[in-house]
C-alpha cells in the first residue's frame, strides 16, 4: 500500500489539472471536465468518444466517467492528507497504549509509579483503565 501513496503523491506533485472534476455523459460521448478557470480555459481533461474500442458498455463507460470524476486531485489530497493524520494518530495511541502497559508493569513489580515530584500517586486501575481506552482507540482508529 505504501508504493501506492507514493505515487499518488508524485502524480499529484506532476501537477494534474485542477479539481472539482465533474461527468459529462451524453450518449456515447464521455468526458470529464474542470472548470475554465482552473484549467487555464481548457475544461476538458478526459474525452472518450463514442465507445473508444473498450468494448464496455454505455453503463460501464458512464459509471468509470463519474469515479474519475470523483477522483479528481483535490480529492485524492484530502483523502492522503486525512490518512497521514489518521497515522500520526495511532502513532500517539500505540505510544500512549505502552506507556501505560509500561507503568502497569512498574507498578505490579514495585507496588507504586513514583510520579514527578508534586503529582499525586498514579493507582493500577487508573493504569488498566488508561491502557483499555488507548487500546479500543487504537483499535477503532485502525478501523478507519
Amino acid at each position: 500500500m505504501i508504493d501506492q501513496y507514493a505515487e499518488l503523491r508524485a502524480a499529484l506533485d506532476a501537477g494534474p489539472t485542477p479539481g472539482p472534476w465533474s461527468a459529462y455523459i451524453s450518449g456515447n460521448t464521455m468526458q470529464v471536465d474542470s472548470t475554465p478557470q482552473a484549467s487555464g480555459g481548457r475544461p476538458c481533461v478526459v474525452f472518450w468518444p463514442g465507445f473508444d474500442g473498450n468494448d464496455l458498455s454505455v453503463r460501464a463507460n458512464a459509471k468509470n466517467t463519474r469515479y474519475i470524476a470523483a477522483a479528481n486531485p483535490e480529492a485524492i489530497r484530502a483523502l492522503l492528507a486525512e490518512r497521514d493524520a489518521q497515522a500520526a494518530e495511532i502513532a500517539r495511541l500505540r505510544m500512549a497504549a505502552q506507556a501505560a502497559d509500561d507503568a502497569l508493569t512498574i507498578y505490579e513489580r514495585y507496588g507504586e509509579i513514583c510520579p514527578f515530584e508534586g503529582e499525586p500517586m498514579i493507582h493500577a486501575s487508573t493504569l488498566v483503565e488508561l491502557g483499555e481506552l488507548a487500546r479500543a482507540a487504537l483499535t477503532q482508529q485502525e478501523q478507519v
